[in-house]
């Protein structure tokens, strides 16, 4: 599925072409040709020069550029990226808590003033100083705190029931999910740095743990989302970044430009 296009188009002087010589017929080709190319390494420029997109997400839409010949006039610069379309018009907030709709391993609260209510607990890495390919990196008096910290390990797996109390289809039993089981070690104190938004309880760095054995090392928090938080887990919206949009307006006057050129020692 493409969700975003740019064309070069010259068809228009097909009518023509017959009685166009051979070279100017290549020049016209050429061009075409060129301008596909000018418009992709510019389309890829652009995304990753954009402000507000992860360094993946730039990774993963710059490698989605693709230039299709349709014909020897006619050439189309696309992209099916997932996220292209938002990223070019916009992202709308979205409610993240929709998750416990869909995920089997949702759970559902025993006891106190949530129960009955469903939950799921989320796990955040963090990336130390240095590394911010899927989200920023912790301050680097944060990362001093954290390499302190004796480690926390997965030190087994089991099983559970899963909260939505769906049944397995061949067997007519509740449908189990794994659940690691933990020996966990230090934690970080809350505090190391200021809330980041107002509805948030604490800080983000709170309960941090180190994770991992020998030099495999992951930095972790915890979070609990559930159906009860009804001013969290939802995303801002995001204004569009309309990068494809500039692309084709800067590229236009060049084009046609060097159109008028062609076709001034064609017609005239």
């Amino acid at each position: 599925m493409v969700y975003h296009n740019l064309r070069v188009d010259f068809t228009h002087l097909y009518a023509g072409l017959d009685s166009i010589g051979l070279q100017v017929t290549t020049h016209i080709e050429m061009l075409v040709a060129e301008t596909a190319v000018e418009v992709h390494n510019r389309w890829g420029q652009k995304v990753m020069h954009a402000n507000g997109i992860w360094a993946k997400e730039k990774h993963d839409y710059v490698h989605s550029l693709e230039i299709a010949k349709v014909h020897n006039l006619y050439h189309e610069v696309s992209t099916e990226y997932r996220y292209a379309g938002e990223i070019e018009k916009g992202r709308p907030a979205k409610d993240m808590k929709r998750m416990l709709d869909t995920s089997l391993k949702v759970r559902v609260a025993k006891g106190g003033q949530h129960a009955g209510q469903r939950y799921l607990i989320i796990p955040f890495r963090h990336n130390t100083p240095g590394n911010s390919a899927h989200a920023p990196a912790m301050p680097k008096h944060v990362y001093q705190m954290a390499k302190g910290l004796t480690r926390s390990r997965v030190a087994g797996q089991g099983k559970r029931l899963s909260g939505t109390g769906a049944m397995d289809i061949h067997t007519k039993k509740h449908l189990t999910v794994n659940q690691s089981q933990y020996k966990w070690g230090g934690r970080l104190p809350s505090g190391t740095v200021p809330k980041m938004k107002p509805h948030h309880t604490t800080d983000i760095y709170s309960n941090m743990v180190k994770m991992g054995i020998g030099g495999h090392t992951q930095y972790m928090t915890f979070r609990i989302m559930g159906e009860w938080q009804t001013d969290k887990w939802i995303t801002s919206p995001k204004p569009g970044k309309y990068i494809a949009q500039g692309v084709a307006r800067d590229m236009k006057p060049n084009f046609e430009e060097a159109a008028a050129s062609i076709a001034s020692h064609v017609f005239y």
